[in-house]
């Protein structure tokens, strides 16, 4: 299961388990951040229940650590809360009948490892165009495959930030030490999703930089945002003229607009002449 803050420069926190989450705790307080966050409330959850200390002496002391804040943020007695059993179903509904989208479908999958496949090939460009200006530390650009899809956007920062395989057939990835925000218009949404290496949080914060972004194009910010990575989502409305491919670009242009305000990004000197930096769904056609 996906957590939803981030951990510095990398992606969700993917829980697999009690094995997994005590080599995780090895080196860390909580599952993401350096305070307690919902990312460890869902994580506790997940759990269930105190893991041995003898085999898990990390996720044992974080179990510890998160169930005393819990004690102290709910002190009454618990009486317990029991539901009614759920009624039978006649027959389990596909997840896409209802309106939804059927995750465990060939079709999602292949859109799956499309969007991980169209980061990776931006991570490789952000990266060779920051070799190239010699110092470019942040970077915004849109992605196509998502639709719109802030999970599926996530997967685009997943491929960006991947390190690249030396031996792999093609390169992709290696972006993770850029600061960059990605988005992607569909017809119904504008994702955005906003990474930070913890190397340049001093310098510009992923949750300070989303929220004026999502300011901008009346986005909400989604799930808990920490100074390397938060998340928002634009809902489309045609009815008062409000088009994601439009506010894309209103949201493109606040974000470089934050960066040079935090002199994080080169001022746009008017030179029709300088094609260092560019934006936009064709960013890097050129490079």
């Amino acid at each position: 299961s996906g957590i939803g803050a981030a951990r510095g420069s990398m992606a969700p926190y993917e829980f697999k388990g009690v094995d997994a989450l005590d080599k995780h705790l090895a080196d860390k307080s909580y599952v993401s951040g350096f305070e307690a966050s919902a990312d460890d409330l869902a994580a506790y959850n997940l759990v269930g229940k105190a893991p041995d200390a003898k085999k898990h002496q990390h996720a044992a002391r974080w179990w510890n650590h998160v169930a005393g804040l819990l004690q102290t943020s709910f002190p009454g007695p618990a009486e317990g809360v029991h539901a009614p059993a759920p009624k039978a179903k006649a027959a389990a509904a596909p997840a896409a009948a209802a309106g939804g989208v059927d995750k465990s479908s060939k079709d999602y999958q292949k859109k799956v490892a499309k969007c991980v496949k169209e980061g990776g090939k931006k991570g490789v460009d952000i990266a060779g165009a920051a070799d190239m200006t010699l110092g470019l530390e942040f970077f915004c650009t849109t992605m196509d495959q998502p639709e719109g899809d802030l999970e599926l956007t996530e997967l685009c920062m997943k491929g960006a930030n991947k390190e690249v395989e030396p031996d792999a057939e093609e390169r992709k990835g290696g972006s993770g030490h850029i600061g960059k925000m990605f988005m992607s218009a569909g017809n119904t949404h504008l994702a955005l999703v906003c990474c930070v290496p913890s190397a340049l949080t001093g310098k510009v914060r992923a949750d300070e930089w989303m929220a004026d972004v999502a300011s901008k194009v009346d986005a909400e910010v989604i799930g808990c945002s920490s100074e390397g990575y938060a998340r928002a989502l634009m809902a489309a409305n045609p009815d008062k003229g409000k088009f994601s491919i439009k506010e894309k670009d209103v949201a493109l242009a606040a974000a470089f607009a934050y960066l040079r305000s935090k002199n994080a990004f080169p001022e746009d000197d008017g030179d029709d002449d300088d094609d260092d930096y560019c934006f936009g769904d064709d960013a890097f056609d050129d490079l």
